[in-house]
């Protein structure tokens, strides 16, 4: 089978997965509107088929994740930015034109799967990196994603963006006090922040994160999920922050 057909496919059993009965996307008394449809038009296949080879192609050059095979990307990334995504923007609107900002966005996860399905929306993908900057930058050109933007720089070197971010967000960064301090230096008087976290995250480290960044967080969500049965658990936190002090 081709790789269009394995995306195709993937896609559509974990949209099924997670919005079936009692799943957490699922428990909202109602939900919010989403950008992520039941199955993918023939368009969002083939960019996605072309983000994974590229993918492929580039990691051999540099390190953008461990090397493997198409379906392996697939599985071990995609479906995890996919599943993200799904459960974000569930639980958090963000009204347009705010932008995304994506911290430590490396290969573009999850911040170049949110503007496949929202190309009009602004995201900006951060990565300090000067080599994963520029795949970025090939991949959003071949993608014909115009309204991403990759950002070659630290976070806390990231000056003003040109669209308000109403959302920081970052996979796997582990520095949550730095996507705080982030959003309260450039989101305006109030930001929400999400974070694809571990299962042994609790609710306890947002205290020690707030202290880190010198913002006041509300921590709105903690939603657990899996990837399928007996698959990879995972956590979004989602976090409102502002100005104000406690």
């Amino acid at each position: 089978m081709s790789i269009r057909h394995d995306i195709e496919e993937s896609y559509a059993e974990l949209y099924r997965w997670m919005f079936r009965e009692n799943a957490a996307v699922s428990l909202l008394p109602q939900r919010n509107a989403h950008p992520y449809p039941s199955s993918l038009s023939a368009e969002q296949v083939e960019t996605f088929a072309v983000y994974l080879e590229l993918l492929h192609l580039w990691t051999r050059r540099i390190d953008l994740v461990a090397p493997a095979s198409l379906e392996v990307l697939l599985e071990r990334h995609l479906l995890d930015s996919w599943a993200a995504g799904m459960v974000l923007f569930q639980f958090a609107a963000i009204e347009a034109p705010l932008s995304y900002l994506d911290i430590g966005s490396g290969a573009g996860l999850p911040g170049l799967p949110f503007a496949v399905f929202e190309p009009e929306r602004e995201v900006y993908l951060c990565e300090p990196r000067e080599k994963r900057a520029t795949f970025l930058q090939n991949a959003i050109s071949r993608l014909s994603l115009g309204a991403a933007t990759p950002k070659c720089a630290r976070a806390e070197d990231l000056e003003a963006l040109e669209v308000l971010p109403g959302l920081v967000t970052a996979r796997a960064v582990g520095k949550t006090g730095l996507l705080f301090s982030t959003a309260l230096r450039l989101g305006g008087d109030s930001c929400l922040v999400s974070e694809l976290l571990g299962p042994s995250w609790n609710e306890g480290q947002t205290e020690e994160a707030v202290k880190d960044s010198g913002c006041s967080a509300v921590l709105k969500h903690l939603i657990p999920y899996t990837l399928f049965d007996n698959g990879p658990q995972r956590q979004i936190a989602i976090w409102s922050v502002s100005r104000e002090t406690r």
